[in-house]
This record gives C-alpha cells, structure tokens and sequence, in this order.
C-alpha cells in the first residue's frame, strides 16, 4: 500500500475498480448462455470444491476413530468414556440450565457416529478413495480447522 499515492492514481484505481464491480453485477446477477464464468457457475464450482473437500476430511475422521496412531484412543471411544474431570482441557459443559455436561458429551458421540456413517457410506463399493476429487476444481481446497479472527 503506498499512502504517498498521487490523487490521479488514486482517481485512476478507484474508476477501475467501479468497472469491475459493474462487470461482476453483469455477470452474476443476469444469464448470458455464451459466457460460462457466471453465477450458476460459481455455484457449481463452490460445490464441487466443498463436496471434494468434506469427502477428504470425513475419511480422516472415520480413520482416525478405526486406526487411531501409536498408543492413542480413538476418538469415538475418547468422547463416549470421558468425564469431565478426566479431560486435560476444554471440558463439557451445560447448554441450559435444564441439562448437564453429559448432554454436550452425547451430542458429541452423535455427530461423531453421523460422520464416520456418512464416510463409510462414501466408501461403500468404492474403487478410488476418494472419488469426489476426480474432476473436481483446481487448486483443491483444504478444510481446516483455525481460530476465528
């Protein structure tokens, strides 16, 4: 960023950039059957992407539960033993005053089971490990988890 900009640069960039935003209103807010790069488009692409990405994240987690490395306890089998005194940080805790930490931990346990399920039916009579990428957008996209900032 120079903050030192002459006013017609900053003139020049600001025109640009009033042209490109009339080129994406243009082109993602109306049909044009010659012209691929468009709304129904980057919607396709968006999908593809994330559906190849959560397909690689889900065969993590069903590995990880099935073969968890050296000396680890899977995860499925951590969160249904658990109690809250056990865990080295970031305990359960009540999400109402009507239930306690165990409600937390069980909903935990669900949506683990609901994964690994939905991971082993992707692998169901499969040839490929992972057959969503095939075709799939370029570069790949990786779901991670961060921090939010």
């Amino acid at each position: 960023m120079n903050l030192n900009m002459p006013q017609e640069h900053i003139e020049a960039l600001s025109q640009r950039g009033e042209k490109v935003g009339a080129e994406f209103v243009e082109r993602f807010t109306k049909t044009h059957p010659d012209l691929v790069l468009d709304w129904r488009n980057h919607r396709w692409v968006r999908l593809r992407s994330a559906l190849a990405a959560l397909e690689e994240n889900l065969l993590k987690i069903d590995r990880s539960c099935r073969a968890p490395c050296n000396e680890d306890l899977a995860y499925d089998e951590w969160v249904r033993a658990a109690n809250n005194n056990e865990l080295p940080s970031y305990p359960w805790e009540p999400v109402s005053t009507s239930t306690d930490w165990k409600y937390q931990r069980q909903k935990a346990t669900d949506m683990l089971d609901a994964l690994r399920r939905c991971s082993q039916t992707l692998q169901a009579g499969q040839t490929e490990p992972m057959p969503l990428n095939k075709g799939a957008p370029r570069p790949r996209p990786e779901l991670r988890v961060r921090p939010r900032v």
